[in-house]
């Protein structure tokens, strides 16, 4: 027989990467719907509100950055103005997934990287966002101050970015960013008013590390928050500090 083509074969059954966090999808509302209870408090308890469109004459939009199966978006719908548009976007195709099987009306939801839609200039992400919001993500990506920067790049005129991670500083081990990280990103970003805070968390379990299996099953224990805030250039009004969440 013909010798065996060793690594053709290997080619061939080589898996190709993992979508680590889809294949969290089907549990995703359950384990993390704590997560988005929290943000949603934050975000609603913020006076003046980021959820007055800075202009009647334009549809108020939203950008759920990280959004998972779309817990955020989802619970936050009641709470925007008529008309308003929700763009979630997430790089898991599991997740998306899981998200566009519950046909949120006034959702669109997208499979991709922020950067190479930008790059692309997606008409998606073309007329900018009132609101960008990221729960429990930017700790995840590959450089926190790069993704803040592309994410206030996206902000109209008046927008808020608003994300909530978990506190490096607080030797929970799980990574996170620290307060001081948080604010020195969002100014760095040319954003303006920023405001980070603590909120104070009972963890259930934590969203996984890459590649981290089971993570989810940790005692429950209490870990801070870091709830951070900022407004783009030609804001209407600064937040105020942001307060501990019960």
């Amino acid at each position: 027989p013909a010798p065996a083509d060793e690594w053709g074969a290997t080619a061939m059954t080589t898996p190709a990467p993992a979508d680590e966090w889809g294949a969290l999808a089907g549990d995703w509302d359950a384990l993390a719907a704590a997560y988005a209870d929290a943000a949603l408090a934050h975000l609603l308890s913020l006076s003046p509100s980021p959820l007055v469109p800075g202009s009647p004459a334009r549809s108020f939009r939203v950008l759920d950055f990280g959004c998972g199966t779309g817990l955020l978006s989802e619970r936050l719908l009641p709470h925007l103005p008529t008309a308003a548009r929700v763009v979630a976007l997430d790089v898991s195709p599991g997740m998306i997934a899981a998200l566009e099987a519950k046909a949120l009306g006034g959702v669109e939801a997208r499979c991709g990287d922020v950067g190479d839609m930008m790059e692309a200039d997606d008409p998606l992400l073309r007329e900018g966002f009132d609101l960008v919001l990221a729960s429990s993500v930017l700790a995840f990506v590959p450089s926190h101050p790069a993704a803040v920067a592309s994410l206030a790049a996206l902000l109209r005129p008046g927008g808020w970015l608003l994300h909530w991670d978990w506190d490096a500083s607080d030797g929970g081990g799980d990574g996170g960013i620290s307060p001081q990280a948080a604010a020195a990103a969002l100014g760095a970003a040319g954003l303006e008013a920023v405001e980070v805070g603590a909120a104070p968390f009972e963890q259930q379990g934590a969203p996984p590390s890459s590649g981290a299996a089971g993570a989810g099953c940790r005692r429950a224990r209490r870990r801070e928050r870091v709830a951070a805030a900022a407004a783009a250039l030609g804001a209407r009004a600064a937040p105020r500090a942001l307060a501990p969440s019960p």
